[in-house]
Formats: structure tokens, sequence, C-alpha cells
């Protein structure tokens, strides 16, 4: 089993013969059976250790308030950006 480019999961049917040969058989395959469209991606984001430090201080709850911190960070930048792009 493994992944396409465009993100579908692949399955190899495979059968064995008397003489231990794999033969595949592709004959009743139907594309996309089992496909089913990703709601949202979730993107990794990873911090160079210095900035997550930075960010997360001395909070216990980090890694929760982390993904705030940077979503506020992030949100202010994008505000930032679609002022300087206004005439």
């Amino acid at each position: 089993m493994g992944m396409s480019i465009a993100g579908r999961i692949l399955v190899v049917i495979h059968t064995w013969s008397e003489n231990n040969e794999k033969n595949y058989d592709f004959s009743k395959a139907v594309q996309g059976k089992l496909y089913r469209p990703a709601k949202t991606l979730q993107v990794p984001i990873y911090l160079d250790d210095d900035v997550r430090r930075k960010l997360a201080g001395k909070d216990k709850h980090a890694p929760a308030n982390l993904t705030q911190i940077v979503n506020a960070i992030l949100r202010s930048q994008i505000g930032v950006m679609e002022m300087l792009k206004q005439p």
C-alpha cells in the first residue's frame, strides 16, 4: 500500500501461482474506488529550536499554547501584508 502523487491510496492485489511467481491481476481493478478526498490538509510546521524556546517560554503547556501563539503571529503578519497591498 502507498500514496500516489495526487494523494490517493494505492493498493496492489497479488496472487501466487503454483510455482510461487507473483502475478499482478488488475483486470477487475476500479480506479478511485476507495478514494475519499481529504476535507482539510493539516500541514506540519517545524520550528527551529531557538524560535520554539523563545515562543514557548517557560510555559508548562507549551505545545498547546505554541499553536495559538504561532497562529496569532501569522494572522498579524497576514494583516500587515494586506494593508501594504492596498493602494
